[in-house]
């Protein structure tokens, strides 16, 4: 009984996992296309007119507002995977965790028969 809670705590974790593996790697796309569209925003000149999609419109906005917009994304994508890391690390320590039992339970069910 208790190593049937085991292997479905082994299994939820595995399956978070996975998750948070591809919300880590969403999250640093994410930061390296806004890092990306800052870079280019650089090199235009100030003058130029941006604009920020609204819907199926465009708004025409003022540069430092893009700009902050785009910083601001940045940081979330950046924190978010750093989150994910931690997550990450925590999860792979709880399923070595869950594989020692789990080999434990194993041997000792093998050396009984």
């Amino acid at each position: 009984e208790e190593l049937t809670e085991v292997q479905e705590q082994y299994i939820a974790a595995n399956k978070e996992l996975k998750e948070v593996r591809s919300k880590g790697v969403a999250a640093s796309g994410e930061k390296r296309r806004n890092e990306l569209c800052l870079s280019e925003l650089s090199k235009v000149s100030e003058e130029t007119r941006l604009f920020n999609s609204v819907g199926k419109m465009f708004v025409l906005t003022p540069r430092a507002q893009v700009v902050s917009q785009l910083e601001g994304r940045v940081a979330e994508a950046e924190q978010r995977a750093t989150d994910m890391e931690a997550r990450h690390a925590y999860l792979e320590a709880k399923i070595s965790s869950h594989e020692a039992i789990l080999k434990e339970a194993a041997r000792a069910g093998g050396a009984s028969a």
